[in-house]
């Protein structure tokens, strides 16, 4: 009626049927390995092999009976049916789901955007979903994976959702190493001054193709601390006009990156094109210098990095 049982457990959300015969196998190795080290009468107890899991569906419980394994689940189920143990409950509670929400790709990204641009502000969810084309559902999903991770924070349950650590999300992004393009096209360009770049950005402004310049393109002729860096351009239409505009040619080095944003990113509303600027945003700036920018491009993205985080409101997590 009462005694202590040791268990060793191995947890796996959404666990299939198919999983089950390889935990088993990882915990019965786990197992022998500590028998083999028993250094103590307390490593003499023996530990039973358990999966656990958010919600165990019929097939898993038979999977587990036929492995003789343990198994436990959120619901409260708890099933050990081993020797002298015979432990058998059976739970009915609802679990709770945790958002399925991606931050630094697709959707997901086009919130970090919203927020970046934004800093000093408090967002809804309601207004977040509306500024970037997603569900309430998704950003609300977003937010609070942001709150749980401390980027973001309210005053109160009701209250709007503030950005408090930019720079430290950026640097997440940025670490997570993010791929916002499906396809990059390398050229060389013969020339690339300021009224070379001008010129193309009007052509395309008069044939209303979406287009976003980064890399060396977007730096600021005052913010430039390094050679060698590519220049960019996010397209989201033909390629013809830049081509030609700019004499590009498929030979060696490379100096000119064509690049197609993935399809979530291929957006005005906080994807790579920002509406009336025919450069992306700088938080996407940092992104593309750190990823695509060559073997200097890291040091260039730190530099634009510093000048926006000079740039940032005060922001204190007690506002």
């Amino acid at each position: 009626p009462a005694a202590d049982s040791h268990l060793l457990v191995a947890y796996k959300a959404g666990l299939e049927a198919k999983d089950v015969p390889g935990l088993k196998r990882r915990l019965v190795t786990a197992l022998e390995e500590r028998r083999r080290r028993i250094t103590s009468a307390d490593d003499r107890i023996i530990r039973f092999p358990v999966v656990a899991t958010d919600r165990a569906q019929p097939a898993v419980r038979e999977a587990c009976e036929r492995e003789w394994l343990g198994l436990i689940d959120q619901t409260g189920t708890v099933v050990i049916h081993d020797g002298p143990v015979y432990v058998h409950v059976e739970g009915h509670a609802r679990p709770k789901k945790s958002p399925r929400a991606t931050l630094f790709r697709g959707k997901g990204a086009r919130v970090l955007r919203y927020l970046l641009t934004r800093p000093e502000l408090a967002h809804s969810v309601a207004q977040t979903a509306s500024e970037t084309e997603t569900s309430n559902a998704y950003a609300s999903a977003v937010l609070r994976r942001l709150e749980k991770e401390g980027f973001v924070q309210r005053r109160t349950e009701r209250s709007g959702f503030r950005l408090i650590r930019p720079i430290e999300l950026l640097d997440a992004w940025r670490a997570a190493a993010p791929k916002n393009t499906a396809f990059v096209e390398p050229f060389y360009a013969p020339s690339t001054t300021a009224a070379d770049l001008e010129r193309m950005t009007r052509r395309l402004e008069e044939l209303n193709v979406p287009f976003a310049l980064t890399l060396q393109s977007a730096v600021p002729e005052g913010e430039r601390i390094t050679a060698g860096v590519p220049h960019g351009l996010y397209l989201g239409g033909d390629a013809k006009p830049v081509v030609e505009l700019l004499g590009l040619r498929k030979t060696t080095p490379h100096n000119f990156l064509l690049l197609r944003p993935e399809t979530e990113a291929a957006t005005h509303r906080f994807g790579v094109f920002v509406a009336g600027q025919p450069r992306v945003s700088v938080p996407q700036l940092v992104l593309d210098l750190a990823s695509l920018g060559g073997p200097r491009g890291p040091q260039q993205a730190d530099a634009v990095k510093e000048r926006w985080a000079n740039g940032l409101p005060l922001i204190s997590s007690d506002d």
